[in-house]
């Protein structure tokens, strides 16, 4: 159903109380409406509420308000402005009014999206949470305030009556209108609270503050009341318009080019086998090699670039494994004196799993970290160097954006591979506060990530990665994930100049022979085994024979 009902009517008749909180309408709110209340914002069951007094207190608490408008569409967001705009209680015709004919059922809609969220509530005379309504601020739709409150007699003003006062305006006094119409309402005027009559007017300023059709706002300012701006937007549009050019329908993303999905699936799998084994080969290097953790936390660059030359991966793709590695739980400060970053105790026992399940665990970690790695960067002129693991790579607003660009691509056609650019168009209308504070640069990065990890294949989300959009059971990712890599294998090629070449991933017992009697030299699609004389000895002191060697 598209249409809007307002919450409560499942209610025998006369059973329904007034609302005269949020508490009470969650209330009057059947089961199946909370279980989408909670759906819907889930950091509202971040401890389990005790009732619905709790549950509301944590409905109505600025930052988890400010999450969930950041889950919202550029139309929602739009509406809810323009109720922000009406006098409380709010009637829905009074919203639908304020639109087109044509776009009242996608704004019917919207006041469903926003009272199931609790950001709107009391029935069919509703009312918006407190933080919602501070969030739009205090011109909603460009919107000044009433007028009438400072002059009364405002309030009976009609369209037509502010168009007889404009009548005899001089133009430059209707230039000023015409500018603070669609907002901001507000201008720097001086001595904007002095007396002015219709007789003393001088000035297209004062001619309008004469006649009440600008109101000073402190000494320095006027602001266009909010009567005046609604009655000319209707004599403009033909209804009382909040907003001026609403966000509907919604944009779609650019598709810059379809691949077939067994290259997609081929590309991402090969890049889950490298992203374990670059772990393990760092991970293993900083156990005997641990750098120091820096005073204000994190690892220097000169670290950095020894690990991406250990590993083969760029300083970006280095930083971004390491944060990935310490958000997994795998690598962490070792709290000896002096500190030091080293594997965890959990790296042995994951080193040992087999790779689906390896990388499901780097998958989820990239996926929910609150980190930036993109972040990191070297001292410039004018700026600091950001470290990798450091504070200043700490961001809230990152699972956001890496769930909101993996959605665009989630949505589109199997194999559409979407451009920066186009992600940041089409979630500035899906999520339009979300990116308004993110860049395309940001938007580029995750693109970055999602392709070092195979979540991607070239460009194109992987069915490893739709999987662990759709937050599907370990089990089935797992599957997911074996059912692309390559067929573990167990044999190497031997090579003249000391080293053997395995060209997929091997079986466990094999890989953990060589690993005893070989370093790591390279991976990738294959992985290259250095023998040395040091590699053979601690095969030796494991109790292996020159025979069983060779």
């Amino acid at each position: 159903e598209t249409g809007y009902r307002p919450h409560h009517d499942h209610h025998p008749k006369g059973t329904v109380m007034d609302v005269r909180s949020l508490a009470d309408d969650l209330r009057q709110r059947s089961a199946l409406e909370l279980t989408t209340l909670l759906q819907m914002r889930p950091d509202l069951t971040q401890p389990a509420p005790r009732d619905i007094t709790t549950l509301a207190q944590r409905a109505g608490d600025s930052v988890s308000v400010h999450q969930c408008l950041d889950e919202l569409d550029r139309f929602t967001l739009q509406v809810l402005e323009t109720m922000a705009a009406l006098a409380e209680p709010i009637n829905l015709d009074a919203v639908t009014q304020c639109f087109a004919p044509e776009f009242h059922e996608p704004v019917l809609a919207s006041v469903q999206s926003l009272t199931s969220r609790a950001l709107v509530w009391g029935g069919e005379k509703m009312r918006l949470v407190r933080a919602a309504r501070d969030a739009i601020g205090p011109y909603p739709g460009g919107l000044g305030p009433l007028g009438s409150e400072r002059f009364v007699d405002m309030a009976t003003w009609t369209p037509a009556d502010v168009t007889t006062l404009l009548t005899d305006a001089p133009t430059e006094a209707l230039e000023v209108i015409e500018q603070l119409l669609w907002g901001p309402p507000t201008g720097a005027v001086k001595n904007a609270d002095r007396y002015v009559s219709i007789d003393s007017a001088t000035t297209p300023i004062e001619w309008l503050l004469a006649r009440h059709l600008l109101v000073p706002q402190g000494h320095s300012s006027v602001v266009l009341p909010r009567e005046v701006g609604m009655a000319l937007r209707i004599a403009a549009v033909g209804y009382p318009a909040v907003i001026r050019q609403p966000a509907w329908p919604s944009v779609k993303p650019t598709i810059n080019d379809t691949l077939d999905s067994t290259r997609v699936n081929a590309a991402a799998a090969a890049q889950v086998y490298s992203v374990v084994n670059y772990s393990v080969d760092l991970l293993q290097s900083w156990s005997s090699n641990a750098p120091a953790v820096l005073r204000k936390s994190g690892v220097t660059h000169k670290d950095l670039a020894a690990s991406n030359t250990l590993v083969g991966l760029s300083e970006k793709q280095a930083a971004t494994l390491l944060e990935v590695l310490h958000a997994a739980g795998l690598l962490g400060r070792d709290g000896q004196s002096p500190e030091a970053w080293r594997p965890t105790a959990d790296f042995d026992s994951w080193r040992t799993d087999d790779l689906a399940t390896a990388w499901t665990d780097l998958a989820r970690a990239w996926l929910h970290m609150p980190r930036a790695p993109h972040l990191v960067s070297r001292a410039q002129a004018g700026s600091d160097a950001i470290n990798p693991l450091s504070d200043q790579v700490r961001s809230e607003q990152a699972p956001a954006l890496r769930t909101a660009v993996l959605r665009v691509l989630a949505d589109a056609p199997t194999g559409a591979v979407i451009s920066a650019d186009h992600i940041a168009l089409c979630l500035s209308d899906r999520q339009a506060r979300l990116v308004h504070r993110s860049t395309t640069e940001a938007i580029d990065a995750v693109l970055s990530e999602c392709e070092q990890f195979g979540i991607t294949g070239h460009g194109a989300l992987s069915e490893m990665g739709r999987c662990l959009i759709d937050d599907t059971p370990d089990a089935t990712l797992h599957d997911t994930v074996r059912r692309y890599l390559p067929a573990p294998v167990d044999q190497v090629l031997v090579q003249g100049d000391f080293t053997a070449v395995a060209p997929g991933p091997l079986i466990a017992e094999a890989a953990h022979d060589l690993n005893l009697l070989a370093e790591v030299e390279s991976t990738g699609g294959a992985t290259v085994y250095r023998f040395s004389a040091s590699s053979l000895a601690r095969g030796f002191h494991h109790g292996w024979s020159a025979d069983q060697i060779v």
